[in-house]
């Protein structure tokens, strides 16, 4: 006999996307030991995974954990829009440069890129909804 419950959709939803949180912490870093400032970079990430109840290691996030000299990747991430904040909407308004697109919403920032620019978007994803 099988018993029906109800998993919260955000418990599996929050620890399920642990890589990707990983993911965008591990390019962010890699991108500020090449000498990009942390001013041209733009991060968005739900942030829910390091403070996560699921967390092993309250706090810190590893983009390669079973490795011996693991780096925390989420001590210093850019934390530019986080939580509700991470939209379609919110992605399009910063891509394009559309400030009131963003009004009230993390820290405000879109591109200001010219046609002269070089604008490296690193989206990270798992093709779900």
């Amino acid at each position: 006999m099988y018993e029906a419950f109800e998993i919260p959709d955000d418990l599996f939803f929050r620890w399920y996307n642990y890589r990707h949180h990983a993911d965008v912490c591990h390019a962010y870093h890699i991108l500020i030991k090449r000498g990009i400032p942390a001013d041209n970079i733009i991060t968005m990430y739900y942030d829910d995974v390091a403070n996560s109840k699921q967390n092993p290691f309250p706090g810190k996030i590893f983009n390669q954990p079973m490795k011996s000299n693991a780096v925390d990747v989420y001590a210093g991430c850019g934390k530019d829009y986080v939580g509700e904040d991470v939209s379609p909407e919110t992605f399009l308004a910063v891509i394009s440069g559309n400030s009131s697109g963003v009004l009230g919403k993390g820290t405000e920032r879109v591109l200001q890129s010219t046609a002269n620019d070089e604008v490296f978007i690193n989206f990270v994803d798992h093709g779900g909804k």
